[in-house]
């Protein structure tokens, strides 16, 4: 999982290019997926698109410092992917 914050704009755009231009045998899988909406209750908690073991998340409102910005989403994030759930 690749996650990032949707406020730290320099380093999200960068590595979402990243995500998007890397060569591997689910590359077209991913690239053609949509972004989209990923929630804690009843709120958008941030963005995320997957496929096979990859998954490029991102965490609404949060900075580079997404623990203190949002921790409820946060945690939320990491506790699905150590589940295996999706977002």
């Amino acid at each position: 999982m690749l996650k990032w914050d949707m406020l730290d704009i320099f380093v999200k755009v960068a590595n979402e290019r990243m995500t998007l231009g890397m060569e591997w045998t689910g590359q077209e899988s991913f690239r053609s997926q949509p972004l989209r909406d990923w929630r804690v209750g009843d709120h958008v908690a941030g963005r995320t698109r997957s496929a096979g073991a990859l998954t490029f998340a991102t965490i609404a409102g949060a900075g580079h410092m997404a623990p203190y910005d949002k921790p409820a989403e946060s945690l939320e994030l990491v506790k699905r992917w150590l589940a295996g759930e999706e977002l």
